[in-house]
């Protein structure tokens, strides 16, 4: 039994256990997520949220894959949903920023990016992430002294799930 086969039985152990947990699934379809294995992820991520419809990690992770996926209409929902349960979540405010960047909607990017300084002024993601939209209107002494500061930035550093 390799790596991925053990973790897959120590999850459905832990789900045997403890019963249906938004938690559980969320975790285990991040390990999918690492496999590539996209459709095991999203049906883990539905069971989440038939669990615990406000289950913020789920929605954001939901909203990346759609995104991902091409189907902006539905990622943004999703975004919409999650943001309205958590206004404050760091991660699904980065993700949003960096969704306006992608559709050209530089304000949007900003207000998400402004409420995210306010919560982690040292965030390295934030610090990148501004960098990239000072460098899209065309300030780019801004962009390289944002780029500059999150290469130093001692704060907050995410793993790369659904981000």
């Amino acid at each position: 039994m390799g790596d991925l086969d053990a973790s897959r039985m120590v999850l459905e152990l832990a789900q045997a256990a403890a019963g249906p947990s938004a938690q559980l699934y969320s975790a285990w379809a991040q390990l999918e997520l690492q496999q590539q294995d996209l459709a095991r992820a999203r049906a883990l991520l539905e069971k989440a949220r038939a669990v615990d419809s406000d289950h913020v990690p789920s929605l954001h992770c939901l909203a990346v894959m759609e995104a991902r996926a091409g189907n902006a209409q539905k990622g943004g929902e999703l975004y919409g949903q999650a943001l309205q349960r958590a206004p404050d979540n760091d991660r699904v405010l980065h993700a949003w920023a960096q969704r306006c960047l992608k559709k050209g909607d530089a304000v949007g990017a900003e207000e998400a990016l402004g409420k995210l300084a306010q919560l982690q002024p040292n965030n390295g993601y934030l610090c990148h992430t501004r960098g990239v939209l000072a460098q899209q209107t065309g300030d780019l002494h801004t962009a390289r002294e944002w780029f500059e500061r999150g290469l130093t930035a001692p704060g907050e550093r995410w793993d790369h799930s659904c981000s």
